[in-house]
């Protein structure tokens, strides 16, 4: 608990020298300024004038289903690209990883900050323990401090203004939960309001789930459970109708 304590006011004095600065590119090079839902440098020094969906920044994020069946044998199971107009459908007892990155990285697409924010949408504090930083992405991220005192909140953002290119996140659930996934990307920002930064939220329903059917020892798609990807209500309506018209015909 005091190593926690310790940590968020090293931050928050970090911040508060950081806004005194007229630098703006170096305003927050320790991680985002908060941890509050929504686009997380709206009223910060990057302005509010954001670039809008992480598309429009050519950055993409994808979920991965990890599977391993024992200690000498383990794999994954295909990725999926996030949409925000997707509700996702995942699985308790089941590892993810989330990738954030840059879909131009080989032409010098990078980014340089970002917020990667889970959330219960009834204040679920077991989410608190779903969302850690990947280890290969211990060099430019940390589970963010000020997230710390946010019931049902966990997040994960920068630790330094260098380029990056990628940043991984693990989730697993161990209770069924509907969750908000909230990611704010920097890309970079200067005095002349040359900010370019963006932000998507994504819906989370996770569910109970039984084992893989397949076998330990086939490393065949049988063995995911799984990660759905749906449109919602409206959708479903639209298909009704469809259905409907061609039995009328």
């Amino acid at each position: 608990m005091r190593k926690n304590l310790v940590s968020v006011l090293c931050v928050v004095l970090t911040f508060i020298a950081a806004r005194t600065s007229t630098n703006h590119v170096a305003a927050f090079p320790m991680g985002a300024g908060h941890c509050d839902t929504g686009k997380a440098i709206a009223n910060g020094a990057h302005g509010t004038s954001g670039s809008g969906s992480l598309a429009n920044g050519n950055y993409e994020l994808r979920i991965l289903e990890e599977i391993a069946s024992d200690a000498a044998s383990s794999w994954s199971c295909p990725s999926k690209k996030m949409k925000p107009n997707r509700k996702a459908s995942l699985y308790t007892g089941t590892e993810y990883t989330i990738t954030l990155s840059s879909k131009d990285a080989d032409d010098g697409g990078y980014f340089k900050g970002f917020l990667i924010r889970l959330s219960g949408k009834q204040g679920e504090d077991h989410v608190k323990e779903a969302l850690i930083l990947g280890p290969e992405s211990a060099s430019v991220g940390q589970d963010h401090p000020l997230c710390i005192p946010h019931p049902g909140v966990a997040g994960v953002t920068h630790v330094n203004p260098i380029d990056k290119t990628t940043v991984d996140v693990i989730l697993s659930f161990d209770q069924p939960v509907e969750a908000l996934l909230e990611v704010t990307v920097v890309r970079n920002n200067d005095p002349m309001g040359n900010n370019l930064w963006y932000y998507d939220s994504y819906d989370i329903v996770v569910s109970n789930s039984s084992s893989p059917s397949s076998s330990k020892s086939s490393k065949s798609s049988k063995a995911c459970k799984g990660i759905k990807m749906s449109k919602g209500s409206k959708s479903k309506k639209s298909s009704k109708s469809k259905k409907s018209s061609k039995s009328g015909k």
